[in-house]
């Protein structure tokens, strides 16, 4: 990430300097004209005093150099430190208005000072009256409205400068307008508004003045159309180079004095254009350019704090800046090629604490979520909020992540093809630190993943702790004089690089997985992993010269080189903590060494050699160059115990493992081109209970299958066929099937050449190739028949993307789109069908069972769906909508698109949520059994709009709620607001009387058509 040097968000500190001078000029400009006859001499004695007086003359010739008429005017006002010149004045509309051209104005309030007064200029002024004007005895009146015509010039202190024609000032709406362009500057800084500018007045409180004559202060300042500000930031404490950056802002800008808070303004729910939102940008010195497009841009001022100075501070500073935008754009480049981009939805930098702040969101309009994305290095860091610490050269110091997120490959940003960095991947689920200092570090929490593709390495565990390899500043081109000089530096010299995150030592605690090419592990406690790079090239053969003091030397190989074992075998192992070296090859892989398993050990492997097949167990295990070729393999224990077969069993304090393996065999699997059928036995129900009798598991597939010891592979028409024709059928299409199965089985051919089944094994009772998951791809449509006795009582139909499904724990996921219908008995309740045909469309079915009626619910998403076969819970996420309601058979299927409210037909209604979970409900008999649906509002998270509540129609009951639960056991449903919210109930009673009630929780019974309330705040009759 960039530090705040390079960032937009963090340069815009004097754009509220400059406007707070404009507010400024503006309100001292005017109170000469607005308190002027307040302490006017009634003398004319006196008057014609000050007339004369030089210092008319001083003023004028010291504070107007470019306008000569000033020193000549002869008509003169004074009070105290505020001066009126105008060289002819003309009273009209019955001596109610006075006309006076030219008109300067000058305002100091300490002369002592050595400080530029506020001035102003105009061709004339026009200034109208509440009583008559007398200019002979120096009372101009109260003024209730006028007009500063012409070029108007304003200048103040720090080489303030506001420029514009025809201000106008009204005393009825209290305001100073015009709709002609205005240019401003201060200081280094500059801008213009296109389409002019509008003071809002504020009146005192505790004068008796009237209208513009109580003027105390301005409330609020906005600039009109297109507003552009061009700024130079030029630090007077350091020696620096100025920076700088403009603001254009394409709707305009709002200063509201009493907060203090400058907003710019851009068009909401745009895209991010020039002409229709605000963009910064900022020029850098090596030729590249940084931008932010956002819609909002808020400044945060607050009273400047000056040393040596009592009293309260006139001057202003940024405290905070918030931009807004659906989404903000941040963009980094040099030499044209983009080195940074981001997206958010807000970004917020407080100046005083030093931290900036980005967050995700959700569009209002189509309520598509606003990611924090970051671009840089190759890679993407994807977030919901972020939050940088800065130092006070601004230099990151830490950047932390307080959500959830990833680290991928970018899809936007290339990575550096001449880099010799493997990125890596990296997931959580609660926080992300990368902390800068003398020991930089990565910190992943909460179901922390790291993967590397290329290498093929992942871990896992509760919490990751990288420490990353330092590297000084001009480590690209030059070698560090020292290693004094190397420890002090820092990574990228404050600047974080996605793309460069390299690690020098990595914990992980706590659950820890570990997984490498044909190596796999569990530790319980730690695993600890240091990381070296290889010093030396390679031979022609792939040799690695001289990788670390653990490397084996190949017989084979050149003298001084060493060969990487070829691996020959899958390892698994557990055990209390891991230690290791990872050794990054000059080729780009990473190959283990020196690796420790402590504390309970137990180890499995499977070679492509039977014979070389072993499990062990023991106290301690310590592998010189890893697994590969099992070589230099020693294990400890007391004793230690290695495991062969049935009659091979090896006991001992220490056994070295090379000299207890050595056979080969060939690998087992099938491969078949061409179409073709598999038969496999399952035991077991997708309820996961004993069937009455075993199932037959047929897969028909049309291109290819591939079968390897515990995995089967099938591509195109996948159709798969599961009954015993007494319990249950199931049938299932997709494009793409695997199978994976809890041990290894063995294929033998069954009939034709394409057909196979599952070998049996010599122990008839041990069920042979129990499926452990299924993972379909593409498209996929189910159909279920549950059966009693050979008879269909039940029937589902589900269409959706890429399910798996774990028939070991039940769990199961998908993808959006989708659908799922549900037909199934009404046991014991009796739900009555209504005479009406519109909402029941009848399938191509014959289908029957002996029972009253049946419920029907269908739902369909497109998020996810996920649940458990075994719980018998499923839930489904985004824009889930669902009908329910009673058919008189299994075919039939209701239909109520079409259909008002008072058209449904009874105990039929739809349920419209963003996250819906139905779950079965116990019973003392399986008959008895009974579901449940819980349909929840959108948790849209921090920094989100307003949320869409929950919708239920029926003909009976209607209602919003933030969540609506459904016990069909007992016919109710529950519709609640949470805490600080309300539900909204439409009810019509038996009686037929109907009424609209706003409370926070209703129990509405659908048997008895009974509706119960808690905390009732409205009640409305619809008769």
């Amino acid at each position: 990430m960039a530090t705040p040097g390079s960032n937009p968000a963090l340069r815009t500190i004097g754009v509220g300097i400059v406007l707070t001078a404009v507010w400024g000029a503006y309100a001292l400009m005017m109170k000469p004209l607005l308190t002027v006859d307040r302490k006017q001499p009634s003398a004319p004695k006196e008057e014609v005093a000050q007339e004369k007086s030089p210092v008319f003359s001083d003023k004028a010739v010291q504070w107007f150099p470019q306008d000569p008429w000033v020193r000549e005017a002869k008509g003169r006002f004074r009070d105290g430190g505020r001066m009126l010149y105008f060289r002819q004045h003309q009273l009209m509309n019955e001596n109610r208005s006075v006309l006076v051209k030219p008109i300067a104005l000058l305002w100091q309030e300490d002369a002592a000072k050595d400080e530029a007064p506020i001035t102003a200029t105009a061709d004339s002024a026009q200034l109208d009256m509440a009583e008559k004007v007398s200019l002979g005895t120096g009372q101009l009146g109260a003024i209730t409205s006028g007009l500063l015509a012409g070029d108007v010039r304003i200048s103040g202190p720090d080489g303030l400068q506001i420029a514009g024609r025809n201000f106008y000032i009204s005393e009825g709406s209290m305001k100073i307008w015009t709709g002609l362009p205005v240019r401003f500057a201060w200081g280094t800084h500059s801008g213009s508004a296109e389409a002019g500018a509008e003071i809002e007045l504020l009146s005192a409180a505790d004068t008796k003045q009237p209208g513009l004559m109580s003027v105390s202060d301005v409330r609020r300042i906005r600039l009109r159309g297109r507003v552009v500000c061009n700024l130079a930031f030029v630090d007077e404490d350091k020696d620096r180079e100025p920076i700088l950056m403009s603001v254009n802002a394409a709707n305009g800008f709002e200063f509201f004095v009493p907060t203090r808070e400058a907003t710019f303004l851009g068009f909401a729910e745009q895209k991010p254009k020039r002409d229709n939102q605000i963009l910064i940008e900022r020029p850098m010195p090596d030729g590249g350019k940084d931008m932010l497009y956002c819609s909002r841009l808020v400044l945060q001022l607050q009273p400047k704090i000056r040393e040596g100075v009592s009293g309260r501070s006139t001057r202003m500073e940024l405290s905070r800046i918030t931009a807004e935008g659906k989404p903000a754009l941040y963009s980094s480049q040099k030499n044209e090629l983009e080195e940074i981009y981001a997206t958010m939805r807000t970004i917020t930098y407080d100046i005083g604490a030093r931290t900036l702040e980005l967050l995700d969101g959700t569009e209002a309009a189509t309520g598509k979520p606003i990611p924090v994305n970051v671009h840089q290095g190759g890679r993407q860091l994807t977030t919901g909020r972020v939050v940088v610490s800065l130092d006070d050269d601004n230099k990151v110091q830490s950047v932390e992540c307080r959500s959830s997120g990833q680290i991928i490959e970018s899809d936007r940003i290339p990575a550096d093809e001449g880099s010799d960095i493997k990125p890596f991947d990296a997931s959580w689920s609660q926080s992300l630190l990368i902390a800068q200092g003398r020991e930089p570090k990565v910190i992943v929490t909460g179901d922390a993943k790291i993967t590397q593709e290329s290498t093929e390495l992942r871990l896992g565990g509760d919490m990751i702790e990288m420490i990353l390899k330092r590297r000084a500043d001009n480590e690209s081109t030059e070698i560090p004089a020292s290693e004094d000089k190397q420890e002090d530096s820092v990574v990228g010299n404050g600047n974080l690089d996605l793309g460069q995150l390299q690690p020098e030592r990595l914990t992980v605690t706590g659950n820890v997985d570990l997984g490498a090419k044909e190596l796999s592990g569990k530790a319980r406690d730690k695993l600890v992993v240091t990381f070296k790079e290889t010093k030396g090239g390679t031979n022609s053969e792939g040799a690695v010269r001289s990788v670390s003091r653990s490397e084996v030397t190949d017989e084979t190989s050149p003298e001084g080189t060493t060969s990487t074992p070829k691996t020959n075998g899958k390892t698994a192992f557990l055990s209390d903590t891991i230690e290791a070296v990872a050794v990054v090859l000059d080729s780009g892989s990473t190959e283990f060494r020196d690796v420790w398993l402590k504390g309970d050990v137990r180890v499995t492997h499977k070679s492509e050699k039977k014979d070389q097949n072993f499990t062990a167990e023991g106290n301690s295990l310590f592998a010189r160059n890893g697994f590969n070729g099992n070589r230099e393999i020693t294990l400890y224990g007391s004793p230690a115990t290695i495991v062969r077969s049935s009659d091979d069993r090896i006991e001992g304090e220490q056994i070295d493992l090379a000299d207890a393996i050595q056979a080969d065999e060939a690998k087992r699997s099938v491969f078949v081109k061409g179409s073709g059928r598999i038969r496999f036995v399952v035991p077991v129900g997708l309820d996961g209970k004993p069937q009455e009798k075993p199932s037959f598991l047929d897969i028909y597939w049309g291109d290819s299958m591939n079968f390897s010891g515990q995995t089967a592979e099938f591509l195109g028409r996948i159709r798969v066929v599961m009954t015993n024709e007494i319990d249950q059928k199931v049938n299932l299409k997709c494009d793409g099937l695997k199978v994976h199965f809890t041990d290894d089985v063995l294929l033998e051919k069954s009939g034709s050449e394409e057909e196979y089944q599952v070998a049996e094994s010599g122990d008839k009772s041990s069920p042979v190739g129990q499926i452990e998951r299924i993972e379909c791809e593409s498209q996929v449509v189910v159909d279920i028949d549950v059966m009693k006795e050979g008879t269909v009582v039940a029937r589902h139909h589900a269409e959706f993307s890429d399910l798996v499904f774990n028939q070991v724990t039940g769990e199961f996921q998908a993808t959006g789109p989708g659908v799922i219908e549900s037909t199934f008995p009404d046991e014991g309740r009796g739900a009555k069908l209504t005479s009406s045909q519109r909402a029941v469309a009848r399938a191509n079915s014959t289908a029957k069972a002996d029972v009253n009626n049946f419920v029907y619910i269908q739902a369909r998403f497109i998020g996810e769906l996920k649940g458990n076969q075994q719980d018998s819970f499923v839930q489904l996420r985004q824009h889930v909508r669902g009908v329910f309601g009673p058919v008189r058979e299994l075919s039939d299927r209701l239909t109520i698109d079409h259909l008002s409210v008072d058209e449904l037909p009874d105990n039929t209604g739809s349920l419209g949520c963003e996250n819906l979970s139905i779950s079965k409900i116990p019973g003392a008999t399986d008959d008895s059994q009974s579901f449940s649906l819980v349909a929840e509002c959108n948790d849209t998270g921090l920094g989100s709009g307003t949320r869409s509540p929950c919708r239920l129609e029926s003909k009976l009951l209607s209602g919003d709620a933030d969540k609506i639960t459904y016990d069909h056991s007992k016919h109710q449903f529950l519709l609640k607001a949470e805490e600080g919210r309300q539900a909204t109930v439409s009810h019509r009673s038996n009686k037929g009387q109907s009424g609209t009630f706003v409370g926070r929780q209703f129990a509405y019974y659908v048997d008895s058509n009974e509706l119960n309330a808690n905390q009732i705040t409205g009640v409305q009759s619809n008769e």
